[in-house]
């Protein structure tokens, strides 16, 4: 089983926000779900803007930096970030993806680990790939450098040099997602939560939690609804990239055991069409467009963990790969995002929740 779902199912009859629907009717309808579609022709990765479209080791680079570098493209003031490329402004993933065609234009391969484990890669180059927009830098520009450092030295000195000598020695999708996860310490997708009924308490990291905090009163603040819960978002994007960008090679027997990788938006398309309801309180903390949740709070934890519950229980009942569903219901999110006159987080009626983190 997924370490993810083996993690998870003990929370999900304790919900205390967020409670998941068997109704899949109308997720089934929008996003047109058929278990005898072929997925790779209905997610046509190749053909999305600016994603490589060769089916080579150098697409198999790039979407490790991609997954290395997948998070927080939003300020505070609920702005996106943008890069600007070939005369386009681009927001989001797209524009992480701009932003490494930058600065290969501009002679700085973000998807080289050789270069960037050298002295010569600084955190003045990446500011070059990721330029300020409207005179602000890029969230957790620091982060961004230091994961790129952290894993460069990885690939060089465990894998040769290169991320495929890892991809090309494993033959299946969830223990590939353990070894990137055993490798990388950005990937570790992790959180020990205690459960929680107090919305307000919900909302912030229980630091009783933290193994340089053990002293008696947060002791005694730890109860036998302590759980550690695993996510993986990054890791497990990266294994289901490798798959549409080459089936062939990465054709992973168990990928039907990859799970819906929980972010800021696939849970505000899953509360969208239903398939998770959240409890009044949690609604009003979400339409106030300055909350802010901490990362690794109960809270925080329990909407990624009922996103991947209810589409792990919708593909038991359907046959539909889940990381196909988190594929449409993501492609879905750009249309309305597209279609909206609205700000870019308007189109939809709860908005996301607010999360400053690494690890989506």
């Amino acid at each position: 089983m997924n370490p993810v779902i083996e993690s998870l199912l003990p929370l999900e009859d304790k919900l205390k926000f967020v409670s998941i629907s068997s109704d899949y009717d109308s997720i089934i309808t929008n996003l047109k779900l058929d278990p005898n579609t072929d997925d790779v022709a209905q997610i046509d990765w190749h053909n999305q803007l600016l994603n490589p479209r060769e089916t080579c080791d150098a697409t198999t680079r790039w979407l490790f930096t991609v997954s290395s570098l997948n998070f927080c493209f939003w300020q505070l003031d609920n702005t996106a970030y943008c890069v600007q490329y070939n005369n386009q402004l681009y927001s989001g993933y797209w524009a992480l993806c701009a932003a490494i065609a930058l600065g290969q234009s501009l002679g700085i391969d973000l998807t080289n680990a050789e270069y960037v484990n050298s002295d010569h890669f600084t955190i003045d180059e990446l500011k070059l790939c990721f330029p300020d927009y409207n005179n602000r830098p890029v969230p957790l520009l620091k982060r961004r450098f230091e994961i790129l450092k952290e894993s460069s030295s990885t690939i060089v000195n465990k894998f040769g040099g290169s991320i495929v000598n890892l991809t090309d020695s494993v033959d299946s999708a969830i223990q590939l997602v353990k070894e990137v996860v055993r490798s990388f310490d950005s990937f570790k997708d992790e959180c020990d939560v205690n459960v929680q009924s107090d919305i307000k308490r919900a909302m912030v990291r229980n630091k009783s939690n933290c193994s340089s905090n053990q002293n008696n009163e947060q002791n005694n603040y730890q109860n036998k609804e302590q759980m550690h819960l695993k996510f993986y978002k990054r890791a497990q994007i990266f294994v289901a990239e490798l798959y549409h960008t080459n089936p062939k090679r990465y054709g992973f027997k168990d990928l039907d055991q990859l799970t819906l990788f929980a972010d800021y938006r696939i849970p505000q398309m899953l509360h969208r069409f239903g398939l998770i309801q959240y409890k009044p309180e949690l609604i009003a903390i979400l339409q106030d467009k300055q909350h802010l949740m901490e990362s690794g709070s109960y809270l925080e934890c329990e909407i990624r963990a009922a996103s991947i519950l209810a589409v792990y229980r919708l593909a038991q009942k359907t046959g539909i790969k889940q990381i196909t569903v988190d594929f449409l219901l993501w492609n879905k999110f750009k249309e309305i995002q597209a279609g909206s006159t609205e700000s870019y987080f308007g189109g939809i009626e709860v908005g996301m929740h607010r999360v400053v983190g690494w690890f989506y």
